[in-house]
């Protein structure tokens, strides 16, 4: 599993890199990139049952003014943005270039943003990918904002995202995610 784990995470990487594989990518995004794949190096990931992420949590949705939306325009890319560099750096001006990376996505169909908002401020992200044919979701980059960390467990946010994702009639019986902190 483990393989299929390391194949899963390596194609989200190169997804992400590719967004500034362009004739004339700005030295910013490039260095952006750099440090985004370095902070990638040190993340494990693990498998779970998605029914054993479903069951284990009150649910962030519960809370009044909680909304959990598929990043869908370029504004919430840039909230997505933000909240990721503000988790993989404390500099500034790394998370400047982190941001510089990020802003550059373009939407698709194989690799959906989600974000969560309390009260209309952005406070969690990840990225996800469904994999109809081995029932599969992979949950990546689970960033929560730093107001946040003590009150709610990103578990929680990603049971959330995975709930609306059965909602919408896909079939999911496994989840790679990050390991939980």
């Amino acid at each position: 599993m483990q393989s299929q784990i390391d194949s899963y995470i390596s194609a989200k990487n190169h997804w992400l890199s590719q967004q500034v594989d362009v004739e004339y990518p700005t030295p910013e995004s490039l260095m952006g990139r750099q440090l985004y794949l370095e902070a990638q190096q040190n993340v494990k990931y693990s498998v779970s049952e998605v029914e054993s992420l479903l069951s284990n949590k009150e649910g962030l949705s519960n809370k009044v003014g909680l909304d959990v939306i598929e990043v869908d325009f370029h504004r919430l890319t840039i909230l997505f943005s933000v909240l990721q560099a503000s988790q993989l750096s404390d500099t500034p001006e790394n998370q400047s270039l982190v941001i510089e990376f990020l802003t550059q996505i373009i939407l698709d169909d194989e690799y959906q943003l989600f974000l969560g908002f309390d009260e209309g401020e952005a406070v969690f992200a990840l990225i996800c990918k469904i994999d109809q044919d081995n029932q599969l979701a992979v949950l990546t980059d689970i960033a929560i904002s730093q107001n946040y960390h003590h009150s709610f467990k990103t578990q929680d946010f990603a049971s959330d995202v995975l709930q609306g994702l059965i909602s919408k009639s896909l079939i999911i019986n496994k989840v790679i995610h990050p390991d939980w902190d």
